[in-house]
This record gives structure tokens, C-alpha cells and sequence, in this order.
């Protein structure tokens, strides 16, 4: 997972160059990667015509976020679930990590932008290696109810 988006970054950036976020259609590969890191369980409170006044629906995305008929392979990290035949980056609308509709957050183009340089950076100037197999690491969630919880794991960060 490190390696590709690493690359990715630094065939059109190179070494030095910081990172920007408006980078015309430079950073397609990157952003399929980084979509599919945003956290796919999101709680969100809004308000139907068809129940009571007053009634608090609390949809829980995941369903959307792990459809096999939306997300190739949905279970396992899979950024080509992002990209279209050309590699450009696209969107779909089965991914909602910050709400869909009118009730998207206000934050979400924010958060997108900060995500996508603070790991963009990251990738710049480390490489994260485990300590174990690649194999051996299991991403199943320890725990899952209105978000998950993922299992710890070791890392090495070495400077580039």
C-alpha cells in the first residue's frame, strides 16, 4: 500500500517539491489511494418525511461503503475502486464519508485538501515498512459499532 501511492506522488512532484493540492489532474492515482483510507463508517442524525416529527434516524453508511455490486472487493484496499479505464481519478456516488446530499459536511472539501497533504508529505519524506509480512497483518476491525476499530500494528518510519 505505501509503495504505489509513493510513487505516484514523487513521479510528479519529485523529492523536493511540496506537495499542492491544486494540481490540475497531476494527482489521480494519489486520491484513489487517499478515498479509500477516509474512515468508511460515518454516523449521521437527520430527519424523514416518512417517520413522526421528532423521530432521530441515524443512517449507518457502511452498507453503501461495502457493497460487493458498488466496490470491487470492498473488504481489502483497492484504490482502482477510485480510477476509471484512463487512471484519471472518479467519483462515485456509492462513497460517502462525509454524508451525501445537502447534508454533506461543510468541512468535507477541507478535509479532503488537509488529508491529501499532510500524507502526501508524509510519503515525501519517509518510507513505512512493517514489522512483520505484509501477509501476516490482519485489518479486520477489533471492534464494530458506530465506527471501527482497527487493530494495532508496528511500523518502521525511515527518513528517505
Amino acid at each position: 500500500m505505501n509503495e504505489w501511492p509513493q510513487k505516484c506522488f514523487v513521479g510528479l512532484h519529485g523529492w523536493f517539491k511540496s506537495p499542492s493540492f491544486f494540481g490540475g489532474g497531476k494527482r489521480p492515482p494519489l486520491l484513489a489511494a487517499l478515498s479509500f483510507l477516509f474512515d468508511p463508517l460515518q454516523v449521521y442524525g437527520f430527519k424523514s418525511p416518512h417517520h413522526q416529527q421528532g423521530t432521530n434516524v441515524i443512517p449507518l453508511l457502511s452498507s453503501v461503503h461495502y457493497d460487493p455490486s458498488q466496490f470491487k472487493d470492498p473488504n481489502s484496499f483497492n484504490p482502482a475502486n477510485f480510477l476509471d479505464e484512463n487512471n484519471s481519478f472518479k467519483s462515485s456516488d456509492a462513497f460517502m464519508p462525509f454524508a451525501p446530499g445537502k447534508r454533506i459536511c461543510l468541512g468535507a472539501g477541507l478535509a479532503r485538501m488537509e488529508i491529501f497533504l499532510f500524507l502526501t508529505t508524509l510519503l515525501q519524506h519517509f518510507t513505512f515498512r512493517p514489522l512483520v509480512a505484509p501477509a501476516e497483518i490482519d485489518l479486520a476491525p477489533q471492534c464494530t459499532g458506530l465506527g471501527n476499530v482497527p487493530p494495532p500494528f508496528q511500523f518502521q518510519v525511515l527518513p528517505r
